[in-house]
């Protein structure tokens, strides 16, 4: 942690977000690859999510006609 940082935590006795990601940035690093792989993950079953939307919307309509 820079001098700033350090010095603006005590002052106003929290921690900002940005201290704590500079705080847990080592401990992240060596699970970067992982931790990539999950947010792209996440992504993918997201749009996932969107497609079975869209699929059941357009059974219904195919049902109602």
């Amino acid at each position: 942690m820079d001098a700033n940082t350090k010095q603006q935590t005590e002052q106003t006795g929290r921690m900002t977000i940005w201290s704590l990601l500079k705080n847990i940035l080592p401990f992240v690093l060596p699970y970067r690859w992982l931790i990539t792989l999950t947010l792209v993950l996440t992504l993918v079953g997201s749009l996932m999510a969107q497609v079975n939307a869209v699929v059941l919307d357009k059974a219904v309509d195919a049902i109602k006609q």
